[in-house]
Order: structure tokens, then sequence, then C-alpha cells
């Protein structure tokens, strides 16, 4: 094997001529250029307690005004896309757009319905964001129970996060 490996280094050896620079007997002068600096500015979110702070909103909020929330320093807005597998949030589209016009980070997020299949859910979501670009991962709202126990809405819960994470 040593030999194998003195074989390769001397085809490496043999093939590269080194020739030593040419002289210069005058140095060349490069001018360097002024350079004022500019001081750096940071967009720091606003913190409260550590924390970066946002807002969840959704059709029920109106006419949403982000250019007040982004002055009272919050950095992110999540808005409600859809509820079940059927009903897209009337301004969903449009509170994208006027966060975004904002300067705010945008996530979407679905309303989870647990008497209705978790799967054709996450299908309708992702069908209604995933040409968007959005700058924040999904969110699943799982607030009501729809009559479902304990472990069931864990489950479907759980099937419906897988879906969105790997799109099987």
């Amino acid at each position: 094997m040593k030999k194998f490996f003195e074989w390769v280094k001397s085809l490496f050896v043999k093939s590269v001529k080194v020739e030593p620079l040419p002289k210069v007997n005058t140095p060349v002068e490069t001018p360097t250029p002024k350079v004022e600096p500019k001081p750096v500015v940071i967009d720091e979110p606003k913190t409260v307690d550590g924390y970066v702070i946002g807002v969840d909103v959704s059709h029920h909020n109106g006419t949403v005004n982000f250019k007040a929330i982004k002055d009272a320093g919050h950095s992110f807005a999540y808005v409600k896309a859809t509820e079940g597998s059927g009903s897209l949030s009337p301004k969903f589209y449009e509170n994208v757009k006027n966060a975004r016009a904002v300067g705010l980070k945008v996530g979407a997020y679905h309303f989870m319905r647990q008497n209705i299949d978790p799967i054709k859910q996450a299908e309708f979501f992702l069908s209604k964001v995933k040409d968007l670009g959005l700058d924040l991962i999904h969110v699943c709202d799982w607030e009501t129970h729809d009559n479902a126990d304990e472990a069931t809405q864990y489950a479907r819960v759980k099937l419906f996060v897988y879906y969105i994470v790997t799109g099987k």
C-alpha cells in the first residue's frame, strides 16, 4: 500500500513545475481608497421577557392595521388561512399581503376541527398556502374538541401535523 501512495505522489510531483517569480526592482504603489465607515443598522425585533412578539389575526378581527402592529414593535403575524376541510378565511390573502407590505414576517395557521378527517384538513390547508412562500412554519390552532375524547384529539392533531411536515 505504501508503494501505491508513493506512486500517486510521484504523479503529482512530476507534473508540477515551479518557477521562481521574476524580481521587481521598483515597488508598485497601490493607492488605498478612503472608505468612510457606515453605521450598521440592525432591525432588532422587540422582545418581551426574551421572546420575539407578534400577532395572530383572522377575518374576525375585521380590517387589520398592520402598520400599527409593526410600529408597536411586533415582528411577525400569523394569519388564519383555513378551518376544517373546506373553509378558507375570507381575509387570508388580503391579510398576508398587507402584513408583508409593512415588513412583518408572515405565517399561516389552520383552525383544526376534531370532527373532520385530519388528512383532508391538511390537504386543504396546504392547497391554500403552498405557493405563497411564507416566512414562518405552519401552525395548527387546536381549540375545540368537537365532542372527541382526549386520545382521539391528540391522534388527529398528530396526523394533521405529520401530513403537513411529510406530505404523507
